[in-house]
């Protein structure tokens, strides 16, 4: 049985690849993977435990050897798994599960006794599956990396306060979509880089006399981007590997209300162009937008000014409602550029741009008057989406299953940024709930 569950764990080395494929979302495949993966290790294990305490003396035989090494491969997967390790070993953590995968495979290759037909074939189907769908992963990252007269991606650091913003120009280009992910290397950065790919999501493209340029904001607390910090304003070979990620139908919804915590703006960017372009092109359903963003330091505002600007300037048809909520520890600045921290325990609002665009409140957001005003004043169907902290994503979820008669439809992008006033560690690639 353990050989069985295998099968559907060898999607390649990349499970976004195999999503795609599937058209399931990165957080469900995420979810699936690591359940069949733990199932399948607790029958191994239990395989062992019953060999154990037959009353057959062990002999060191062969088959017996690599069931030994296999297990143990097995076992070094599942601790290597847990959360505190693999934060620990990120960078890591891919190829060694690659690496010991491999040795499982072998190992259970010469454990498989020849009279166990089914299991043979069950072993071989799943090496089929791997087989496949690593070629196809080959192809299409060969694909992205050289097209006629270019090879390899370009890419150009620069510093923002607390982050760093890379742009990719891209030799192959293709039309982004919102909420799609590419993992990058940077060998400048570090030769060992080729085998520690790492994901990044689309924050924003352009495109010019170059081509097809992408922008990609990093964290510098990471170990990777403190070795970029010495590659500013430099052209970088790099190589890309995707884009992945499945897009929600966001246009066909009447008013789309979005809530982000700090890094999740990010998740929410490009869906916010897409739609407002979408509104002057007449191609979307939607009429009205509403992003909540919960911000935590002065210099998330920095990394997107330009951004958030430029979809400022599109929104012609002023479709678009900003609400910043900005914590108390932030009115130590000038007072004609922030807010003065409440007096009485109300919150002091400050509006700004025209037909009152972008609203910045002091305090957190209170999620149930939010979506109380927000149904009353919604606009034909309902979509909520979060990119949040799990704290708010739980609150933002309550709501909408009261909601539920008001035809509200709930999504939770991949993207989860890390929680607000903590000193974890994260930085903007792609750190998925449910990852295994």
């Amino acid at each position: 049985m353990s050989t069985v569950n295998l099968i559907p764990l060898l999607c390649g080395p990349r499970l976004t690849l195999a999503s795609e494929m599937l058209g399931i979302s990165l957080r469900t495949h995420f979810g699936i993977h690591k359940w069949i993966g733990r199932t399948a290790i607790a029958e191994a294990l239990l395989h062992i435990i019953i060999s154990v305490i037959s009353e057959q003396p062990f002999a060191w035989t062969a088959m017996n050897l690599s069931g030994v090494i296999g297990g143990s491969s097995l076992g070094l997967l599942f601790v290597f798994s847990l959360h505190l390790l693999r934060g620990i070993m990120y960078e890591w953590f891919p190829r060694s599960h690659l690496i010991l995968t491999v040795v499982v495979l072998v190992a259970l290759r010469f454990h498989l006794s020849s009279k166990k037909l089914v299991a043979r074939s069950f072993f071989l189907g799943g090496i089929f599956l791997w087989t496949v769908v690593t070629l196809l992963h080959w192809v299409y990252f060969t694909f992205r990396n050289i097209s006629s007269g270019r090879i390899l991606a370009r890419a150009r650091v620069m510093r923002l306060p607390d982050a760093i913003k890379v742009a990719v120009n891209v030799p192959r280009p293709w039309h982004v979509k919102a909420g799609q992910h590419i993992f990058l290397s940077i060998p400048a950065a570090e030769i060992t880089s080729v085998l520690q790919s790492h994901p990044f999501m689309i924050v924003w493209w352009e495109r010019d006399t170059d081509g097809l340029t992408i922008f990609l904001l990093v964290d510098p607390s990471r170990r990777f981007a403190n070795k970029l910090n010495g590659l500013q304003n430099k052209k970088l070979v790099s190589l890309i590997d995707g884009p992945y990620g499945l897009e929600h139908n966001f246009g066909k919804y009447g008013t789309v209300l979005m809530f982000a915590t700090g890094l999740g703006i990010a998740g929410h960017m490009l869906y916010i162009r897409d739609l407002v372009s979408g509104y002057n092109s007449c191609d979307v359903s939607t009429r009205r937008i509403v992003l909540i963003w919960q911000v935590d330091d002065r210099a998330h505002l920095q990394w997107v000014k330009q951004w958030m600007d430029a979809v400022i300037d599109m929104d012609t048809g002023y479709i678009l409602n900003m609400f910043l909520y900005v914590p108390w520890t932030l009115d130590n600045v000038d007072s004609d550029e922030e807010i003065e921290k409440p007096a009485l325990g109300k919150p002091r609002i400050k509006e700004y741009g025209d037909h009152k665009k972008l609203d910045k409140h002091s305090g957190p957001p209170d999620i149930t008057e939010i979506f109380e005003a927000q149904i009353k004043a919604k606009m034909g169907r309902m979509i909520v989406s979060v990119c949040s902290s799990s704290v708010m994503t739980d609150q933002v979820r309550r709501e909408v299953q009261r909601n539920m008669s008001a035809d509200v439809r709930f999504v939770e992008l991949d993207y989860q940024p890390p929680p607000l006033n903590t000193n974890v560690k994260l930085d903007m690639d792609f750190s998925c709930k449910g990852m295994p």
